[in-house]
């Protein structure tokens, strides 16, 4: 059992951001890669998706050498190679809860929209959940606090040199800010908040 959940760990370990994007879609339900796409599309309000056509097909091939996911053999024939149907694995579903609760996870600013970083925060245990979405309100505090510590600085300069940067600066402090108002306005939802995470 030990060496289950090692091994659970190490493949989490090698999982990226796509790969956890196309786990978390697998766990809604058993599905194919032009699915995916097409649901992470639409939950965009139509814009390109946040992960690549090629990432999510690389990542299925990837992930069912792992065995973090499965041929869904019961869902009929594929429709050709992009239609090929996978399910999550119980493995699978171990790996996403060890890659989210990892502080990398809470802590790094993910490489794919925020949206999506919460849609799969959304598929990891309660516990996890809670933990990463404490974590990042406190990185995010951090980085926020840090921001606007380059804002006052950069505004105390003279001459136009100071303009761009001080223009990148204010950018990434409203950046960081509505990504924190956000995070206030669904962790009640994610059930983030401490008092919730003591009856999970």
């Amino acid at each position: 059992m030990h060496s289950m959940k090692a091994r659970h760990r190490k493949a989490a370990d090698r999982l990226t951001h796509a790969d956890l994007v196309v786990l978390a879609m697998l766990a809604e339900k058993p599905t194919h890669g032009y699915d995916i796409v097409a649901v992470l599309e639409r939950r965009e309000g139509g814009s390109k998706s946040p992960v690549s056509r090629a990432q999510i097909y690389y990542s299925l091939k990837k992930l069912h050498g792992l065995g973090l996911v499965l041929v869904a053999r019961d869902s009929g024939p594929a429709v050709g190679p992009e239609r090929e149907p996978y399910r999550l694995s119980s493995a699978g579903r171990s790996a996403i809860g060890g890659a989210l609760s990892s502080p990398e996870w809470a802590g790094d600013r993910p490489p794919i929209p925020f949206q999506t970083w919460l849609m799969v925060l959304g598929h990891a245990a309660p516990k996890d959940r809670a933990a990463a979405l404490q974590a990042r309100r406190a990185r995010l505090d951090e980085q926020i606090e840090k921001e606007a510590g380059v804002v006052e600085q950069l505004r105390s300069r003279d001459g136009s040199e100071a303009q761009m940067p001080l223009a990148v600066a204010l950018h990434r402090v409203e950046i960081l800010r509505m990504e924190r108002q956000l995070l206030d306005a669904v962790e009640p939802m994610l059930g983030g908040h401490p008092e919730q995470s003591l009856v999970s």
